[in-house]
């Protein structure tokens, strides 16, 4: 076996031939201080791509730098060679809980965000016991965030000329009306699909578009992108499960049961005997995911009808 020894930050490997590499980086507890020049810098430590490049796309408007690992091994040698304002911190990690990590980073480090769905309370007392800034439910909106780290004194102020800026960028060229027939287009090919599409990717790659491009259609008509993603896999379920004499949950590709009862409790029913029982039409009045009324709904809803009969 061979053996390794650390020394002075260098690597050395036995045998003949001996070979200097750096060291892994530790965390220490402490970074190096950012000045007031610095441009401000997120770190996004989640396992799911969809919420990773959600943030970076979000933030990235207001000209925020977001880098992004997944897991809190990553985070810790991330937050030890580099020095980021915040971290924004998944509650459930491949190898720890968000807590975990928050607690591993200590109280010298930068200050971090919980996010997660479905969060208990246990989790939510525990991460600001530990520090956290503040505890933000999935699904949230860029926007949101950014005004929860201002407040909390961890990102300066977004100036009013570049809010302005991005308001404007994103209503030029813009019809509402064609933007929310787009949005139905790429619902419908999310509900007449054979397989569940779990992730915004994964809807993107269906529908032929790029990722971007998909939240942006979302975004135009108010839509929060994974909120309408949800909404999608849902109806898909519901409508195959019309069609091929199934229970609907069998038709989402969901991993934990954690993930399947707040769909559940966001379709508007209170179990999952409730849930089966669920016709297209009342999840159309009883969701969550997006109001009722809104004008893509109501446009989705008429052009499911006349596929459906």
């Amino acid at each position: 076996m061979e053996a390794v020894i650390y020394m002075d930050g260098r690597r050395l490997h036995s045998g003949t031939n001996l070979s200097l590499a750096p060291a892994p980086p530790v965390w220490t507890g402490r970074q190096r201080p950012l000045g007031a020049a610095d441009t401000p810098r997120v770190l996004v430590v989640d396992e799911d791509p969809d919420t990773r490049e959600a943030v970076e796309w979000g933030l990235a408007r207001f000209g925020i730098g977001v880098l992004t690992v997944a897991s809190g091994a990553e985070a810790l040698g991330f937050v030890a060679s580099q020095a980021v304002h915040c971290l924004i911190v998944e509650s459930r990690l491949p190898d720890m809980k968000g807590t975990d990590l928050i607690r591993a980073l200590g109280h010298e480090a930068p200050p971090c965000f919980l996010i997660g769905r479905a969060l208990h309370v246990r989790d939510v007392v525990e991460a600001v016991r530990l520090g956290a800034r503040d505890v933000v439910e999935k699904p949230f909106e860029a926007d949101e965030l950014i005004s929860r780290m201002v407040q909390s004194a961890v990102l300066p102020q977004v100036s009013p000329n570049r809010r302005a800026e991005v308001l404007a960028r994103d209503a030029a060229g813009t019809n509402h009306g064609s933007v929310a027939a787009r949005w139905v287009a790429h619902v419908m090919t999310l509900v007449n699909a054979t397989e569940d599409s779990k992730t915004l990717a994964a809807w993107a790659r269906l529908v032929g578009v790029s990722y971007s491009s998909l939240c942006e259609t979302c975004r135009l008509i108010h839509i929060k992108p994974l909120a309408g993603r949800d909404f999608s896999r849902v109806l898909r379920s519901l409508v195959h499960r019309n069609r091929h004499q199934c229970s609907p949950e069998v038709l989402l590709d969901v991993s934990d049961r954690r993930t399947l009862a707040h769909l559940i409790q966001r379709c508007g029913a209170a179990s999952i005997e409730e849930f089966q029982a669920l016709t297209v039409s009342a999840f159309f009045e009883r969701q969550k995911f997006i109001p009722p009324d809104h004008e893509a709904v109501k446009l989705l809803r008429r052009a499911l009808q006349n596929t459906l009969g």
